[in-house]
C-alpha cells in the first residue's frame, strides 16, 4: 500500500511540474457588444459583459456550413466577464502562483492561439444560441517571474479593439432547415388545410 501511495505522489508531482502557468484573455478597455451596447457613463468607457471567451491552442476558424472549426486545436479553458479586470479571461498576473496551469501550455511561449468571444453566456462554442462571434488569433509570449523563478505563458491581446478598429463581430449562421425538412413541413400544412376544408 505504501508503494502505491509513493507512486501516486510521484505521478502528481510530475504532472504538476509539467503544467505551465498562464494568463490569458481580452484586455481591451474599449469593446462593445454586437449591437454597440456596453458603454458605462460612470467609468467613461465600453465594458460589455454579456458573453463568454474561449481559449484554444491553435487556430480556430468559422465556416457558415459547419460552424466553428477546431480541428487540430486544443481547448484550454473558458471565462465569463471579469468585473475586476474589465475583461474576459485571467488577466491579473501580479501573483503568478495564483495563475491557472495547463499541461498543454508551454511556459516558453511561441504557441499559436485563438480566443473566441461569443455574444452569449454559454459553456460550449457549439451552443445554438450564439448569434455573433469574434475570433482573435495570436502567438503566446513568455514572461519570467522573479518571485517564483519560473517562466509563465501569456495569451493576452491588449491591442485589439473589439467591435471597433481591429476586429468586428461576425454573425453566426442561422440554422436553415434541410430541403427535405421544408418539404415535409409543406406537405403537413397542406394535409391540415385539406382536413379543415372537408370538415
Amino acid at each position: 500500500m505504501k508503494k502505491i501511495l509513493i507512486i501516486a505522489a510521484t505521478i502528481v508531482v510530475a504532472i504538476t511540474a509539467n503544467a505551465a502557468s498562464y494568463s490569458w484573455g481580452l484586455a481591451s478597455f474599449d469593446y462593445t457588444g454586437p449591437d454597440g451596447s456596453g458603454y458605462d457613463a460612470d467609468l467613461g468607457g465600453n465594458f460589455w459583459s454579456g458573453g463568454t471567451a474561449f481559449l484554444y491552442l491553435g487556430t480556430v476558424t468559422y465556416d457558415s456550413d459547419n460552424g466553428f472549426i477546431t480541428d487540430g486545436t486544443t481547448y484550454v479553458t473558458s471565462s465569463g466577464y471579469d468585473e475586476n479586470m474589465f475583461g474576459y479571461g485571467v488577466l491579473d498576473d501580479s501573483d503568478v502562483s495564483a495563475l491557472p496551469t495547463n499541461d498543454s501550455v508551454s511556459s516558453a511561449g511561441n504557441q499559436a492561439y485563438s480566443i473566441v468571444l461569443v455574444d452569449k453566456q454559454v459553456s460550449d462554442i457549439t451552443d445554438a444560441s450564439i448569434e455573433n462571434y469574434i475570433i482573435v488569433t495570436g502567438t503566446s509570449s513568455s514572461f519570467y517571474d522573479p518571485a517564483t523563478e519560473n517562466n509563465y505563458a501569456s495569451f493576452v491581446d491588449g491591442t485589439t479593439v473589439i467591435g471597433g478598429d481591429g476586429v468586428a463581430w461576425a454573425p453566426a449562421a442561422e440554422a436553415v432547415p434541410e430541403p427535405t425538412s421544408g418539404l415535409l413541413l409543406l406537405l403537413g400544412m397542406a394535409g391540415l388545410a385539406l382536413k379543415r376544408k372537408r370538415a
